[in-house]
């Protein structure tokens, strides 16, 4: 044996086994602490299952609680995004109606732009009216004089009612149309009633006179019109027949 493998051996060993002992027999070695932890680890695998198993049930329980817990919360959770979800539907179905609201009232702002032109522009139809009424009730006297003034007159007549039905036309491109004749039925929707006349050559319930015609601006009533209505005369005393306007 070399030097270096009994070096090797002393210090894993110590020195060796003492011959000290009885009848020449040598003692075995003794290794500090080897007992003791012996000792303690068959006491510990005794123990360990008994000392163990409480902490896992513990752990276990505060699991099952969180897992429990966490639940409840994606359900609190769940049931409000529901309510969020038809918040938003019901508050995206109000703005998509606020928005036609607002379009269709741009539209209308936009087709009837002319309303207060058109409004402005009635009384200037009604005088040209009157003129051509008073044209037509014209009676010139005799003599030379009067033919001329008379030439004249038709002349200028003939011209303002060529102005006239320009007017119509244009404010007909607009869509403002004339309505109420003699004859046509009252309609209070359309017409104002202005007098009530009995009178036997228009049937009741018919316009007997017009004032003023009414308008129409694209299908809705600008101006109703201001009429006379004829009524049923009515038999007085006598038997006669009464035919006074009434207000």
């Amino acid at each position: 044996m070399d030097v270096r493998g009994e070096d090797i051996e002393r210090e894993t060993f110590g020195e060796g086994p003492k011959m000290g002992g009885q009848d020449g027999v040598p003692e075995a070695p003794s290794f500090p602490g080897k007992e003791a932890s012996m000792d303690e680890a068959e006491g510990g695998d005794e123990g360990a299952p008994a000392e163990g198993g409480a902490p896992c049930e513990e752990r276990v329980r505060e699991l099952t609680a969180q897992l429990e817990a966490c639940e409840a919360s994606l359900s609190s959770l769940e049931g409000r995004l529901r309510e969020l979800q038809d918040a938003y539907l019901r508050s995206r179905a109000d703005f998509d109606n606020y928005r036609k609201r607002v379009r269709r009232e741009r539209e209308e702002l936009v087709a009837y732009r002319a309303w207060d032109l058109a409004g402005r522009l009635l009384p200037i139809l009604d005088d040209f009216e009157r003129a051509l009424t008073a044209e037509r009730e014209f009676s010139p006297s005799e003599g030379e004089a009067a033919a001329e003034a008379v030439a004249r007159l038709r002349s200028f007549v003939e011209g303002v009612e060529m102005i006239y039905r320009r007017l119509l036309e244009a404010l007909a491109e607009e869509g403002i149309t004339p309505f109420g004749s003699v004859g046509d039925p009252f309609d209070p929707h359309l017409h104002e009633a202005m007098l009530r006349v009995e009178t036997a050559d228009v049937p009741p319930g018919r316009l007997v006179q017009v004032f003023t015609k009414g308008y129409t601006y694209k299908e809705k009533l600008l101006r109703p019109a201001r009429v006379a209505v004829a009524a049923s005369p009515e038999v007085s005393e006598e038997g006669g027949e009464g035919a006074e306007a009434r207000p």
